[in-house]
């Protein structure tokens, strides 16, 4: 990440504060005769010039800084992207004698018991909108994560980033080139971490159902709680004593389940 020049909240105030001083200095300027009283009116002057430059260099400077923001975090997922791509042809190639016969498949993990990936539907993260329609929160997006592909969609917005000014603000959808913090619900379980601490299992990309384009491009901060969520969590569940269905059966319907996670569609089931 490139280095910063701009500090958002003592630069911001500083800025607020500039413009307020530059619109009274005008207004005393353009009531004040400067035939009357030279020296005030040439002091006022020098004041509203050095207040103007002020503004111009904190402005330049949060200019640079959103420039490089951008570029650095753009950069960031496209390393990312190519991390996760990498991994995938890696993971491929490599073979693994297991002690014990071991149900996996494409899509899961072997992992070290003490370096154990966040395991869930609920994440939120960073999210740079790279398609040229606007995003439409409704539309159920396919995730891809690593080798898994599932279903998604938007939960909630916290903030969009304006990258001229580093300002916050708040917004329901992203458009072409927005850089907005989000939290997304997948429709099966993931394993992630935060894209700082690993960059193949932290990076995500957002594809449209319709036009299949790259939509979007992610990269994880963290796990987020079901409480935390703005709208019902409800998966489709399969109450099997209600439904009748006796539990000689229950084996077959567990594997049926998997395989619609495999899928990317996820499933409850009562017992």
């Amino acid at each position: 990440m490139a280095k910063l020049y701009f500090k958002v909240g003592s630069d911001w105030e500083e800025v607020v504060r500039l413009r307020n001083e530059i619109v009274k200095l005008k207004q005393e300027l353009m009531s004040m005769d400067g035939t009357q009283s030279p020296a005030a009116f040439k002091a006022l002057n020098v004041q509203l010039a050095a207040s103007n430059q002020r503004l111009d260099e904190l402005v330049t400077n949060a200019a640079k800084a959103g420039a490089e923001m951008e570029t650095g975090f753009k950069k960031g997922i496209y390393d990312g992207e190519k991390a996760v791509n990498s991994l995938s042809e890696e993971i491929i190639k490599q073979k693994v004698q297991l002690e014990d016969e071991i149900d996996i498949s494409r899509g899961e993990m072997i992992v070290h018991p003490d370096n154990v990936p966040n395991v869930g539907r609920h994440f939120e993260a960073m999210l740079v909108w790279m398609d040229e329609q606007p995003m439409d929160v409704r539309k159920s997006f396919y995730l891809k994560q690593t080798t898994n592909t599932t279903r998604c969609r938007i939960d909630h917005f916290d903030y969009k980033v304006d990258v001229n000014t580093l300002e916050k603000s708040e917004v329901d959808h992203l458009e072409l080139n927005e850089i907005g913090r989000a939290v997304i619900v997948s429709a099966k379980e993931l394993f992630f971490d935060a894209y700082k601490d690993n960059k193949p299992t932290g990076a995500f990309i957002l594809i449209d159902p319709i036009t299949n384009n790259t939509s979007c491009v992610g990269m994880i901060l963290g796990p987020v709680a079901e409480n935390d969520l703005h709208s019902d969590d409800a998966l489709p569940t399969l109450d099997l004593p209600k439904l009748g269905i006796a539990p000689e059966h229950y084996e077959a319907i567990d594997k049926a389940v998997k395989e619609l996670s495999r899928q990317g569609i996820e499933v409850k089931v009562k017992k």
